[in-house]
C-alpha cells in the first residue's frame, strides 16, 4: 500500500490504520489530521451523509488531495446547518479533517444520534495522541 502525503504538512507521509473495520490515513509525524477515503468515512454516517452541503457551496483551499494528488480539496461545512467545516475532494470524495475537526464531527453526530462508533474511533485516537480539542 502506498503512503499518502499529508495535504496540510505537504513534505510528511500518512500512517495507515483499521479500527472498527475502517480504514483511516493519519498524520502522526506533525498536524495529526485525519484522511478517509470515501466510503469510510460513510461508514459511520451512512443516514447522514445526504445532508452533507454540495461542493458548489464550498471554498477551495490550497491543499492538495492525498489521493488525487492534482486536485485541490475544498472547503464545505459537514451538514448544511453545522458551524464544522472539513476538505473534501470532488473527485475521490475523501474527506480530510484537521486537528480538532473529527472531535467536532463527533459531537454534532452524537447530537444527533449518529456517532457511537465514531466515539469509539476518537477514542482509540486520543489514546494515540490525536487532539480532539480545539
Amino acid at each position: 500500500m502506498t503512503q499518502l502525503n499529508c495535504p496540510r504538512c505537504t513534505d510528511k507521509k500518512l500512517t495507515h490504520f483499521s479500527h472498527e473495520g475502517v480504514d483511516f490515513d493519519f498524520c502522526n509525524d506533525s498536524c495529526l489530521g485525519v484522511w478517509a477515503d470515501e466510503g469510510e468515512f460513510a461508514t459511520y454516517i451512512s443516514e447522514h451523509q445526504k445532508n452533507i452541503p454540495e461542493p458548489t457551496q464550498a471554498k477551495l483551499t490550497e491543499m492538495a488531495c492525498p489521493r488525487c494528488v492534482n486536485n485541490r480539496l475544498v472547503e464545505t461545512k459537514i451538514t448544511q446547518d453545522s458551524g464544522t467545516k472539513v476538505d473534501i475532494c470532488i473527485t475521490c470524495n475523501g474527506i480530510w479533517f484537521d486537528k480538532s475537526e473529527l472531535g467536532s464531527v463527533k459531537d454534532e453526530l452524537v447530537k444527533l444520534g449518529l456517532g457511537n462508533k465514531l466515539s469509539v474511533t476518537t477514542q482509540y485516537l486520543e489514546k494515540k495522541g490525536y487532539s480532539l480539542k480545539v
